[in-house]
């Protein structure tokens, strides 16, 4: 399953703060939240609540530098006693694959080397025999 947060034309970003990733120039950091988030609806509420039943879903992670090194900069430092979304994020496997980090220190962290396309097929194969042997 992939979750993205991808405008009509093609931009890809996490809904964060305007200056959360200007890179390359990119002058429309936080375009999302004028759309997820109404002044004067609840769809917000909704919209959490899908992206949390998302995450409690979910074995592990996969990300990209990028996505990684922002989520590690902050979920860890959320209390997860008060936080649903920040004790999963925080216990659950994550997976970075990236050719210019040399260590991933978020819990439960591993970085991918080598060849990712590789490593992505054996960790799907694994996830399948975990789960054929719980069925057994």
């Amino acid at each position: 399953m992939v979750s993205e947060f991808t405008s009509i034309d093609g931009v890809a970003q996490a809904p964060g703060s305007p200056d959360e990733d200007r890179s390359g120039g990119f002058e429309h950091g936080g375009w999302i939240f004028q759309f997820e988030h109404g002044p004067e609806d609840d769809e917000d509420v909704e919209d959490d609540e899908f992206k949390l039943n998302e995450v409690l879903k979910s074995d592990a992670l996969l990300f990209g530098r990028k996505t990684y090194e922002i989520l590690a900069a902050y979920w860890p430092n959320v209390d997860s006693d008060d936080h649903p979304m920040a004790a999963k994020l925080n216990s659950m496997l994550k997976y970075v694959a990236s050719r210019s980090l040399k260590d991933v220190e978020w819990n439960n962290s591993t970085l991918i080397e080598g060849n990712v396309s590789d490593e992505i097929s054996a960790l799907k194969r694994e996830a399948a025999d975990d789960r054929a042997a719980s069925r057994s």
